[in-house]
């Protein structure tokens, strides 16, 4: 048995942010573009992605 791989980008103001990936077994990752993580003026995805401080959870 194989598993298929699909990924999806995410687009936040038709910008890539990050990608979602469907490795099989009902498994997903979510993982940021380092472009979207080193960008200190970058947009608000959603609060649930920052910490206390107000930083970026990666």
């Amino acid at each position: 048995m194989t598993n298929h791989v699909s990924t999806l980008n995410v687009l936040l103001y038709g910008e890539p942010i990050a990608t979602i990936t469907n490795v099989g077994n009902d498994r997903t990752l979510f993982a940021f573009m380092d472009s979207y993580i080193n960008d200190e003026s970058r947009p608000v995805l959603g609060l649930g992605f920052k910490d206390s401080l107000g930083g970026l959870l990666t």
